[in-house]
Formats: C-alpha cells, structure tokens, sequence
C-alpha cells in the first residue's frame, strides 16, 4: 500500500513539475518546450495508470 502512495506522488510530482515549467516556459519564451509537455504528459499518464491498476 505505502509503495503504491509513493507512486501517486511521483507521478504527481512529476505532473505539477511539468505544468509548472510549461507555464514558465511560455511566459517566458512564448512557446512551449518539449520536454514540460513531456513531463506532465508522463505524470498525467501515470496517475491515470495507477489509479486504474489500484482498483
């Protein structure tokens, strides 16, 4: 169970990360770079994954 919580967060982790700089990236440089949308491509996948796997 604790390891699947430490999955979650990861993956949550990951998401935020990625939202976070894709913002910045496109305050900043007025486009977004590929590896923010990779990130939180990731991350979302991955809540979706281990929500779907836990139940």
């Amino acid at each position: 169970m604790l390891k699947k919580n430490r999955l979650k967060l990861l993956f949550a982790v990951i998401l935020i990360l990625g939202l976070v700089l894709l913002v910045y990236m496109i305050l900043i440089e007025d486009e977004p770079g590929a590896l923010p949308l990779l990130l939180a491509l990731i991350g979302a996948l991955g809540l979706i994954y281990s929500r779907f796997k836990s139940t």
